[in-house]
């Protein structure tokens, strides 16, 4: 009865799922677990809005083209990557490539909202819309690097020891960003 007392509702919840952690790791993992719900529900938000935004500004028929060819951007993406990892720490890099994805899907956020470039209603598809091209690969690449580059974070932040303890609550803040996704995309305008 005194436990019950001492620690509030969500502690309780927590030591009961995930055993008694310290409040270091705890916090630890609880920030791990926030990210990775931004890692993954902006992964999937993106993904949701993808084939419709190609589809109004590119045109449909050639979305088999633009499938193909994400495959060589992916792999180049991949290529710059890889020599970024040898070149930055692990910190720099996550900030480098994160803040790189935000840049470009701003951008590119910037550009579908002008008349010229952007999902205009008045404009036909046309495959000269290089922003739609530059979105889909974008994504695609996003979704190829991001939860890998999360994970190959965190396992570098994470003890060994203490890793078994805390990958359950990380895992359940990305299963968390499902739950948290559609609402975004149903908002009113």
């Amino acid at each position: 009865m005194a436990d019950c007392i001492r620690h509030p509702l969500p502690l309780r919840l927590l030591h009961t799922l995930y055993g008694e952690l310290p409040t270091s790791m705890l916090a630890q993992a609880l920030s791990f677990s926030s990210l990775l719900c931004l890692v993954v529900g902006v992964y999937w938000l993106m993904r949701s809005i993808k084939d419709s935004v190609f589809a109004t500004v590119v045109g449909l028929e050639y979305q088999p083209r633009a499938k193909m060819l994400s495959l060589v951007v992916v792999t180049g993406v991949l290529f710059v990557y890889g020599y970024l990892v040898e070149r930055l720490t692990r910190m720099q890099l996550f900030v480098v490539v994160f803040g790189g994805y935000a840049l470009a899907f701003f951008l590119a956020a910037l550009v579908l909202g002008t008349e010229s470039y952007g999902l205009s209603p008045t404009r036909a598809p046309s495959p000269d819309r290089l922003v739609g091209w530059f979105l889909y690969f974008a994504i695609e690449s996003y979704g190829s690097l991001s939860t890998s580059m999360f994970w190959q974070y965190t396992n570098s932040q994470l003890e060994f020891t203490s890793a078994k303890a805390q990958y359950g609550m990380i895992v359940a803040g990305g299963q968390a960003s499902h739950l948290i996704r559609p609402g975004p995309i149903s908002w009113p305008a």
